[in-house]
């Protein structure tokens, strides 16, 4: 099976595997709605790299991109109350396929930054670094990877974040070519 390999070659070529496929209250894919639509996506998939595009069609479907989603979902939301509710922002979609992925046994992270070069978007993301620390939010560092004792959490907090252009994604590691969007 597909998974199999996968993992015995992501144990041997991606440092801290086990850190990128594990579960957590955010993700929480044991929870039968993603455990169900992982299964499902990984029986029709034939390789690690079908069961991505697999995932991201299939999140596509499900999980309607909604303009105007408050922060307030995206810190409260889990991966099976996004994919329950049927609606999200890119946050809020990405928390579900990194749940799904990593259901799967395939190494996923968050990654978050500015998609359009505005002022706004520039001062969110120094307001956003800067007080992490004094606020106690999770950060982003290079290539979005997050950093918080225990879990893994996307840095919003009580900001309005989105208008500026703060953007939410995924990448997956897959044994050819490493970590893709």
């Amino acid at each position: 099976m597909w998974q199999e390999r996968y993992a015995e070659k992501a144990k041997t070529d991606l440092f801290e595997y086990e850190r990128h496929i594990k579960n957590t209250n955010y993700y929480a894919y044991d929870d039968p709605v993603i455990a169900g639509a992982a299964l499902e996506i990984a029986s029709e998939s034939n390789s690690a790299e079908e069961a991505v595009a697999n995932t991201l069609e299939y999140v596509f479907l499900n999980v309607k991109y909604v303009a105007g989603e408050t922060d307030n979902v995206c810190l409260t939301g889990t991966a099976p109350k996004i994919l329950e509710s049927g609606s999200g922002q890119c946050d809020t979609q990405s928390m579900v396929v990194v749940s799904i992925l990593r259901k799967m046994g395939i190494a996923a992270r968050p990654v978050g930054g500015c998609i359009i070069a505005n002022p706004e978007c520039r001062l969110q993301a120094v307001y956003l670094q800067s007080f992490a620390d004094l606020l106690k939010l999770p950060r982003f560092k290079e290539l979005g990877e997050e950093v918080k004792q225990g879990e893994d959490v996307f840095s919003r907090r009580a900001t309005s974040s989105r208008p500026g252009g703060l953007h939410a994604y995924v990448v997956a590691w897959l044994p050819i070519d490493g970590w893709v969007a």
